[in-house]
């Protein structure tokens, strides 16, 4: 297990998630694969990329309607389901991802943007992507992206504009969506989101796309013949289910997968403090009260 980023003990309780998860879907005939920046770290590392402090997987609708009703039981009391419509009962848009988390982890020492979600992202965890049909038709998948992407828009009205990641000429075109979306309930737009998702359900298609990606991922069609079947690859000291068409998929997604990227672009990705950075709080923590004590003293 690489720790180049002192990221070594979040491997760990990510790994424990994945087995966990792993043996729930293998008891209860779920299909799910790896996925994302964890799929490219099983092809390219043989595990986690070093960097990267989180971890993904798949699944279609129907398996992640499955995993849902089970979850809360086959669970261990460590680890928790965390729902986008359950967080949206706050008023506080994080995203459309469903993610196991693990209750006792913390990414970093709460700050403003945490509080905002009521602390509920500053936990390690597992986003759980879901795959939907999209139609056939270049008009039809275009119109699918397009209502992906405006409810997407809408749903940015529950959370501060400063924490968005998008350019400030991005952030004015977003303006009119957020005014709008802020008197729509956000318990509604995750209604619709679920329903437009799902619209496709019973239609016959040869691709699907990923319905709860970030919006710059909407475009990305990927052909069903890519993930009919399923292969077994190492990660870190075991085995888990990968896409038979990987390489078209991450081909499609990334381009050079098997490329590192340069130095200067391996940043971790969610603000997780590294093992450094923790040390360094502790030792600043017990300064200051040694400080304090002085102080009294």
């Amino acid at each position: 297990m690489n720790n180049e980023y002192g990221l070594q003990k979040v491997f760990e309780t990510e790994l424990h998630m994945l087995k966990t998860i792993d043996g729930i879907c293998k008891r209860n005939g779920i299909r799910y694969t790896l996925e994302a920046g964890t799929l490219i770290g099983a092809v390219r590392e043989k595990g986690f990329i070093p960097w990267d402090d989180d971890a993904d997987i798949i699944m279609t609708r129907d398996n992640w309607e499955r995993f849902k009703t089970i979850a809360a039981d086959e669970l261990p009391e460590s680890m928790q389901l965390q729902l986008p419509y359950e967080m949206a009962k706050d008023g506080r848009f994080y995203d459309f991802i469903g993610r196991v988390v693990s209750l006792s982890s913390r990414r970093h020492a709460p700050d403003e943007k945490s509080g905002f979600f009521n602390e509920k992202i500053n936990h390690l965890w597992i986003d759980i992507f879901v795959m939907d049909n999209i139609p056939d038709s270049r008009f039809g998948a275009a119109i699918a992206s397009a209502g992906q992407k405006l409810l997407y828009a809408l749903s940015l009205g529950h959370r501060k504009m400063s924490y968005v990641n998008s350019s400030k000429g991005r952030k004015l075109a977003l303006i009119p969506f957020v005014l709008i979306g802020k008197l729509i309930p956000l318990t509604t737009l995750c209604q619709w989101k679920d329903r437009w998702s799902a619209k496709d359900k019973n239609r016959e298609t040869s691709r699907v796309y990923v319905t709860n990606y970030p919006p710059e991922w909407f475009d990305l069609k990927l052909e069903k013949a890519w993930i009919k079947d399923i292969i077994y690859m190492k990660f870190e000291d075991t085995e888990f289910p990968v896409p038979c068409g990987y390489h078209e998929i991450l081909t499609a997604g990334y381009g050079d997968y098997m490329k590192r990227p340069d130095m200067k672009d391996r940043a971790v990705s969610h603000e997780t403090e590294t093992e450094k950075e923790k040390e360094k709080e502790k030792e600043t923590e017990k300064e200051t009260e040694k400080e304090t004590e002085s102080g009294e003293a």
